[in-house]
């Protein structure tokens, strides 16, 4: 997957946890943008690893107070993925979250 032009990182880290699960990503700032790219890997992932993460699209709508909705979910492999979210919506956040067997965890965030 090739970033190198026409793409904003927005959000990246490298994370590890010796005993339980590591934490969600949050990208840290709001997005504006219909096609997200992100990127997924692990150190030693076994060849039946093809999940690499849980994405979540979140909105605030003001209808509940502070809780944001959940508009879009999908299940993300390891590597290089392109996200097309179904509809266009301004001022949205993605969470990131890990398989609970994953020891450490590389994950950039990019934009068109």
């Amino acid at each position: 997957m090739d970033l190198s032009t026409g793409w904003t990182s927005v959000g990246n880290g490298n994370f590890a946890s010796a005993s339980g699960s590591i934490p969600i990503f949050t990208v840290p700032s709001l997005l504006n943008t219909q096609i997200v790219a992100i990127k997924i890997s692990t150190e030693n992932a076994k060849p039946t690893w093809y999940t690499g993460a849980w994405l979540d699209q979140k909105v605030l709508t003001g209808l509940d107070g502070s809780t944001p909705w959940i508009t879009f979910s999908e299940k993300i492999g390891l590597g290089g993925n392109i996200i097309v979210f179904p509809q266009v919506i301004f001022n949205y956040s993605i969470d990131i979250s890990f398989p609970n067997y994953f020891k450490n965890v590389s994950v950039g965030v990019w934009i068109q």
